[in-house]
């Protein structure tokens, strides 16, 4: 784990940062705003808030990884449009009103995004880093990606399961994990969670925020026995495969064989019948 830190006002983005945030009107609805972050920019010259970094995550103080996201998130995203080095009052209008209208665009996203949810979290606004960071040190061990997905998919009251899909995901591993001799659920390894959650995304690994993909972070877990334990599998679902594409070929050849029996047996009859009408 490193260490860095947020500087006081010595070392303060420039102002133009400062200039924009979403803040809620009694009217329940998202303005524009001056944001001054005072607990990063009124801290005393030369001062530093302390920063903690695991796995290229920051993780902590606990409050720290957002405060560190909401001073840099809109200079690195707008780094590009803007020349930053100037006050945000000497900005250009349009070059502001482009800025308020991405800002827009991407909350809208962000909520079409959650709605999408089909599983929910309880994390909040703590990253699923930080909050694995936090788990870590109140158990005394790191967390399981299966283990990190039922804290933060149940809820801290009731014990349950914050939705059907979690609920779903939560019973598929705790029985593929199964009990010891004493009824105790055993621990839900990462082996588990891969199993039973959906494909994950291309270069992402859910639950371990940006920047960590699923070479860097399986790559030096999976071993030659997992390996082999998937070429199993895959042999086993290709037999499968097989069986039921040669039933239903079996069955349609005894359909084909049934319709010709019904078409000789009418055919049949229907000599039958002009026979008795020729002998008559």
């Amino acid at each position: 784990m490193t260490t860095s830190a947020l500087h006081g006002r010595r070392g303060a983005p420039p102002s133009f940062l400062l200039g924009v945030l979403l803040s809620k009107a009694n009217a329940g609805t998202w303005v524009k705003g001056t944001s001054t972050l005072p607990k990063v920019f009124d801290q005393p010259n030369g001062s530093k808030l302390e920063l903690l970094w695991k796995d290229k995550q920051p993780v902590g103080p606990r409050k720290h990884p957002s405060l560190f996201s909401e001073s840099i998130g809109v200079l690195m995203a707008t780094s590009r449009r803007f020349n930053w080095t100037k006050n945000w009052e000497l900005q250009d209008v349009g070059h502001k009103q482009w800025l308020w209208d991405n800002i827009k665009a991407i909350s809208e996203r962000n909520k079409a995004n959650r709605a999408k949810q089909i599983a929910k979290h309880a994390a909040g606004r703590i990253s699923f880093p930080q909050f694995e960071e936090i788990m870590s040190k109140e158990h005394g061990a790191p967390l399981s990606l299966g283990d990190l997905f039922v804290r933060t998919h149940t809820s801290s009251k009731t014990h349950d399961a914050l939705d059907d899909q979690s609920r779903d995901y939560i019973d598929k591993m705790n029985h593929l994990a199964g009990r010891d001799e004493h009824g105790a659920q055993l621990p839900l390894t990462n082996e588990i969670y891969r199993e039973v959650m959906p494909p994950e995304r291309h270069g992402r690994v859910r639950l371990r925020g940006r920047g960590v993909t699923p070479t860097s972070y399986f790559g030096s877990r999976l071993s030659s026995d997992n390996r082999v334990n998937d070429l199993e599998n895959q042999v086993v679902e290709m037999k499968r495969v097989a069986e039921e594409k040669e039933e239903e070929r079996q069955r349609e050849i005894e359909e084909m064989r049934r319709q010709a029996q019904d078409k000789d047996e009418q055919r049949q009859l229907e000599m039958d019948e002009m026979k008795r009408q020729f002998d008559a």
